[in-house]
């Protein structure tokens, strides 16, 4: 950067300014990292063993997803899935929680929904052969 009588200070100034905010760290990045960082600790580690190992971005994943005490109504749960686009097998009257089939991207839409405090595989019960 040149100084000096021939450049006039307010040229100096921008030139500064500009140096100071190239300097300053990416705050959008940071957040971004510490949103999927929030999104990721939503998914219970069985599911987010099963979605690491999926092969299939189309096939569907049953799942159970628990939300904040504000979302304590049904209604008001069934609200924040048909907004996320997600079509629930289950929507529990007595606790903050539904259950769906969702692809992984639906998961990960989930996850990122504030509303949602977590998301784990409901795996399919067996009945017991009789003794």
């Amino acid at each position: 950067m040149q100084s000096g009588p021939g450049v006039p200070a307010r040229r100096r100034i921008r030139a500064m300014v500009a140096l100071a905010i190239l300097a300053l760290p990416d705050v959008s990045a940071l957040a971004q990292t510490e949103r999927r960082r929030d999104a990721a600790m939503k998914i219970e580690p069985a599911l987010a063993e099963a979605l690491r190992s999926n092969t299939d971005a189309a096939r569907g994943i049953g799942v159970i997803i628990t939300f904040r005490d504000t979302a304590a109504d049904s209604g008001v749960r069934r609200q924040i899935l048909q907004r996320l686009g997600i079509v629930p097998t289950a929507v529990y009257e007595a606790i903050p929680s539904a259950a769906a089939t969702v692809t992984p991207a639906q998961i990960e839409t989930l996850a990122a929904a504030a509303e949602v405090t977590a998301i784990e595989a409901d795996p399919q019960a067996r009945i017991l052969p009789r003794p």
